[in-house]
């Protein structure tokens, strides 16, 4: 989900865990706007963090589940990005958290090495600011356009449903977060327990974000 400030929306998070008779086993979280100088952490979760050093805004955090065993692997993009690889008895499942401001330039070759290291069995989500009739738009832009190519290059596919994610002030509806899967990972799902699916979305008031969770089931692996 796009926070536009974690340390505002903390309270609304907590809430809305609070609530929950399941836990989300992750939570991605871009424009967490997070710096070295500003702590912070949910109950519960351990925290994965990807500040951004210079300029506003920006920045993804990860929370982890604190029962389940994760690694952090290297971004190796120039992308504002964060990736875990979560064990869970179905078999590793690595995450990849994506920003792109709406206004920075496109680097095509980044998100083309981003798809080729994480497409094979990834789930690449995130608050891509990109237009695409994949996500439910009637017309695709720039940075569409190439997550239409690499998507079908990759067999992956894609999990929104087609509804707005961002509600402007003045009303109008965009499509700018997006969670991406591939093929493989769908037709696991018949010969394992491992599910994973939009169990509910949620409108934060103060950015205009509506949150996307994705749930992932599974039996975790707890920590040694």
């Amino acid at each position: 989900m796009n926070a536009h400030s974690i340390v505002a929306r903390k309270p609304e998070l907590e809430h809305f865990l609070s609530t929950q008779s399941n836990l989300p086993d992750v939570i991605c979280v871009q424009e967490s706007l997070l710096n070295r100088n500003i702590p912070f952490n949910i109950a519960g979760y351990r925290t994965e963090r990807n500040d951004r050093e210079s300029g506003r805004g920006g920045g993804v955090a990860t929370f982890i589940r604190s029962n389940l065993s994760y690694t952090r692997l290297p971004n190796p993009t120039s992308l504002e990005a964060l990736v875990i690889r979560v064990k869970l008895q179905s078999g590793d499942k690595t995450l990849v958290n994506v920003y792109h401001t709406p206004n920075s330039q496109l680097n095509e070759e980044a998100y083309r090495q981003l798809f080729q290291l994480f497409s094979l069995d990834a789930i690449i989500l995130g608050d891509l600011n990109a237009h695409s009739y994949l996500f439910g738009v009637a017309k695709s832009d720039s940075r569409g356009r190439l997550l239409e190519d690499l998507i079908e290059n990759h067999n992956m596919v894609v999990l929104n449903t087609g509804a707005g994610t961002y509600v402007h002030h003045s009303g109008v509806i965009s499509h700018l977060d997006v969670a991406m899967i591939p093929w493989v990972v769908i037709i696991c799902q018949l010969s394992s327990n491992f599910v994973i699916q939009l169990c509910d979305r949620i409108l934060q008031r103060h950015t205009g974000h509506i949150a996307e969770l994705v749930g992932i089931s599974s039996k975790p692996t707890a920590n040694d």
